[in-house]
């Protein structure tokens, strides 16, 4: 009959557990591993007026490469500003950080966004999205590429009454797009919120998504 010793039955314990951790395996050779993007090594750049009103930062937070097609930024709007009208040929999920802001599906009322909102735009849907006019607004855009470098079409600028909630849209005419691009933007999700039975559950804004008009 075997016996085991205190000592062996701890060293057993602690390997099953994972606190005692084999030498790491060796990584195949031509595969590209992990990238950490520091804090601060990547500059903010200054959001285009031809496809921005009012005061735009962006921030980068990685790009697309190798077999990921996603790319990510931290967008930044100042109090009044909005994005043009834009579509994407993936779609996009927008996570909003900090502050108050408006978006708006064409066609459909416009809708303010919290921080902790999560907005997910399909294939093709029509917005624009951008900060109060009174409260700057903060959010993470994470997109896909259909091809390398295209994530977005930018359309004509948001109007001041659409903006401000007196219009929900009218007949596209699919203006020409900009020729600029950035790793951009929508259906809007809550976070999950408790009913009045106490359950969790996700609350849709928009609904069924659908195609923009065309005109």
């Amino acid at each position: 009959m075997l016996r085991f010793t205190p000592l062996a039955i701890t060293l057993a314990l602690a390997a099953t557990a994972g606190v005692l951790s084999l030498p790491a395996l060796a990584a195949e050779p031509g595969r590209v591993g992990q990238t950490i993007i520091r804090n601060g090594e990547q500059a903010a750049i200054k959001g285009s007026d031809t496809i921005f009103t009012g005061t735009v930062r962006i921030d980068p937070l990685y790009s697309a490469n190798n077999d990921m097609r996603s790319s990510g930024g931290s967008v930044t709007f100042e109090p009044g500003a909005r994005s043009n009208w834009h579509i994407h040929p993936v779609g996009q999920v927008l996570i909003v950080t900090s502050g108050v802001g408006r978006t708006q599906e064409w066609g459909k009322p416009m809708q303010e966004i919290k921080a902790g909102d999560i907005i997910i735009c399909p294939v093709g849907i029509k917005h624009w999205h951008g900060a109060s006019p009174t409260t700057s607004m903060t959010h993470i855009s994470i997109c896909e590429e259909k091809e390398p470098g295209k994530v977005v079409e930018w359309m004509e600028p948001v109007t001041d009454a659409q903006y401000n909630g007196q219009g929900s849209g009218g007949i596209s005419n699919r203006n020409k797009p900009h020729p600029e691009r950035t790793a951009y933007e929508q259906t809007l999700y809550r976070m999950p919120h408790a009913d009045g039975a106490g359950r969790q559950n996700h609350r849709p804004v928009y609904g069924k998504p659908r195609r923009h008009p065309r005109g």
